[in-house]
């Protein structure tokens, strides 16, 4: 696998597929485009295991943000809405078939892809001189990371670039594909993994998923300083994840789904992940003990890097610069699957589910379920205090029924708003294809 490659299969996916917060003290930014290192751990989420992550580092981040969120639970819309920006429906992107898959895939729907139209991250930095990189090492169930040869072609190209600044990022999957090793009861006979009888207590689940933490979190730091060590230019590492892994926890949402290790629903568990400036060569970049708590969200990453970069944010980009000396007046994180939505806003989160059996939350049915559904008169609402309450056991709607209301609109405002598709963006026989297509579950 040359590392040339693997980013032209890497990011041709969100397009048509692939055939072969600010204000902080401590947001110190570099004085000269710096080299970027983006390191993507799928199936990470906040808590005990991004903790034994930094354990396994070695060091605690420079710079944390406590709340962040993706914009999906799918690990392919998530990573596409991250590059291009862009709320998943206002770019009209959708999930593969197979919403754990970050491939191509031969059932694709018209929608599972990046528009043309959408700056991605790797282009925006281009056009300012950077040389990209990306590497996907494993997607396979059965096959984990290949630690060394993703090293050494990493060094490799990392050297053969060493005149100009560098972006370069990696996904890895080997804590994503936790919910399809044997213990958690899943095999190819009984593929129905969110359904199946459990063999592994949630208990046995979370010591191995810790592992996994602690296990990336002693490659990926051997990566970065034995393949990406710093240059004639500043260095910037910085970690997150598409999403995190709901480990047969089954609070939060009435769903059976739950009684399995899966990522396919919207809980706290599945979209709140890591989000860390893990390590700078800036001085005065001190190590931060107190993380940024404000609600913050994977599309911010782009302006953020391309303002590091010295470049200029393209219009098309929905998220803001985590550096900023201006803080968000108004920080909330939006996510959407299937026939889910969320917004996490202050210390709680809400939750709507419609149920709309096989859907895409790009239908215009999601919203008009919303637009009608008021919390203390529906049933499809749910909202948690999610720094006491990180399972989601205590759903407050009944309690307190006018802040859910408050959630409430401010979600419309968000899918109404940035969240809308575009104007003119699907004709009727492309909506009439996501409902009929046979689907074996959200995306």
């Amino acid at each position: 696998m040359k590392i040339e490659r693997s980013i032209a299969c890497l990011l041709s996916v969100w397009f048509s597929g692939c055939s072969g917060l600010g204000g902080s003290e401590r947001a110190v930014r570099p004085d000269q485009p710096p080299d970027i290192i983006l390191l993507v751990q799928s199936g990470l989420r906040t808590g005990e295991a991004e903790q034994a992550f930094y354990q396994a580092w070695g060091a605690e981040p420079s710079l944390r943000f406590a709340n962040a969120y993706s914009q999906s639970c799918a690990p392919f819309t998530s990573m596409g809405s991250m590059l291009g920006s862009r709320y998943p429906t206002a770019m009209t992107m959708c999930a593969t078939r197979d919403v754990n898959s970050v491939g191509d895939s031969n059932d694709r729907p018209w929608c599972a892809r990046v528009p043309e139209e959408v700056w991605t991250l790797p282009e925006v930095l281009e056009l300012y001189g950077y040389a990209s990189a990306a590497a996907l090492p494993a997607v396979s169930p059965t096959t984990s990371t290949d630690w060394e040869a993703v090293r050494d072609d990493a060094t490799g190209w990392w050297a053969a670039h060493a005149k100009q600044p560098r972006f370069y990022m990696i996904q890895t999957l080997d804590m994503h594909m936790l919910q399809f090793d044997p213990m958690t009861g899943y095999s190819e006979q009984k593929a129905d993994h969110e359904r199946r009888a459990a063999v592994a207590s949630t208990e046995e689940l979370m010591t191995e998923y810790l592992e996994r933490a602690r296990t990336a979190g002693q490659n990926l730091r051997q990566l970065v300083e034995t393949a990406l060590p710093p240059g004639d230019r500043p260095r910037e590492v910085w970690l997150t994840s598409t999403n995190g892994l709901s480990l047969r926890e089954t609070t939060g949402l009435d769903s059976d789904h739950l009684l399995a290790v899966t990522n396919t629903l919207i809980v706290d568990r599945t979209i709140h992940v890591p989000l860390a400036r893990l390590d700078t060569t800036i001085e005065g970049a001190e190590s931060g003990a107190h993380p940024e708590t404000a609600p913050v969200e994977l599309i911010d990453l782009l302006p953020t890097f391309v303002t590091m970069a010295g470049g200029v944010v393209p219009e098309t980009a929905q998220g803001r610069d985590l550096l900023a000396a201006e803080s968000d007046p108004a920080p909330a994180a939006y996510a959407e699957f299937g026939d889910m939505l969320a917004i996490r806003e202050g210390d709680e989160l809400l939750t709507f589910r419609f149920f709309l059996h096989n859907a895409s939350s790009l239908d215009p049915r999601l919203t008009e379920g919303l637009q009608k559904q008021v919390p203390g008169f529906s049933s499809y609402y749910a909202m948690h205090h999610i720094p006491s309450d990180p399972l989601q056991v205590n759903n407050l709607v009944r309690s307190r029924t006018e802040r859910a209301i408050v959630l409430r609109n401010r979600l419309l405002e968000l899918r109404t708003g940035p969240g809308a598709p575009p104007v003119d963006s699907w004709t009727t026989e492309r909506l009439q294809e996501l409902r009929l297509n046979p689907s074996d579950g959200y995306w």
